[in-house]
């Protein structure tokens, strides 16, 4: 809810959503356990053709909510046209099947950024629900390693901004490349290892073995854009 009396710094919490009806609702309840007042909500859908947008509806009057129809397709497009949109000093990504866990989520990266101005954004580690299927919780604890993901990320936005924002021409690794240009510009990274999103990961080896081949060709990007082979890793 934004709170314009509120000494804290306005926070966006950007949700991209595309026919997510089936997650999106226990997305939007994690959001009352936060322990931040002053936030606003944007939900960038890409024209979803199921009950996504009746959902976020029933939503409206508990949170400072705002749709936005974005037609081009892409996370680096949702996220950019997020930023766009967002009123925010931060902003905060949060996937439409991901939920907050802890409640310190926004407020830890708001007082880490705001002790230093060079904190470009602050990520924090996504793990798979306790209720998540076996070959799920496998997936997570072996091989789900690395914390750089725009899910639970926290950005200060006039950082993004200077940068240019994600590259669009990115699906995978747009995340990487965006740090890469913040730590090139100045800024740096933080870790919140206090705080948890929950993300319920691919349900089988070869959903999962699907995704990495697409992410491979993310990588191929990064290198392409950046010159980089490798990412940072815990």
């Amino acid at each position: 809810m934004n709170n314009k009396n509120s000494s804290e710094p306005l926070v966006t919490i950007v949700i991209p959503t595309l026919n997510s009806a089936k997650t999106v609702e226990n997305t939007l309840k994690s959001i009352s356990k936060i322990d931040y007042k002053n936030f606003e909500i944007v939900v960038v859908d890409g024209n979803s053709t199921d009950d996504t947008l009746e959902i976020i509806k029933k939503y409206a009057s508990l949170y400072n909510i705002r749709v936005v129809i974005e037609n081009k397709r892409g996370r680096g497009v949702a996220y950019n046209r997020g930023i766009l949109e967002a009123k925010g000093k931060y902003v905060a990504f949060l996937d439409s099947d991901a939920m907050i866990a802890t409640t310190g989520w926004v407020k830890k990266a708001v007082e880490v950024m705001e002790k230093d101005d060079k904190v470009g954004v602050v990520f924090t580690k996504v793990f798979s629900p306790p209720e998540s299927k076996f070959i799920q919780k496998v997936i997570d604890t072996y091989l789900c390693k690395g914390f750089t993901t725009a899910n639970g990320a926290i950005y200060r936005r006039e950082a993004v901004l200077k940068v240019g924002g994600f590259n669009e021409n990115m699906n995978y690794m747009q995340e990487d490349e965006l740090l890469y240009k913040l730590e090139r510009a100045g800024f740096k990274y933080y870790v919140n290892y206090e705080d948890e999103i929950y993300h319920f990961h691919r349900e089988s080896i070869r959903a999962y073995i699907k995704q990495n081949m697409e992410a491979a060709e993310g990588a191929k990007l990064y290198n392409y854009f950046t010159g980089q082979k490798g990412i940072i890793k815990d």
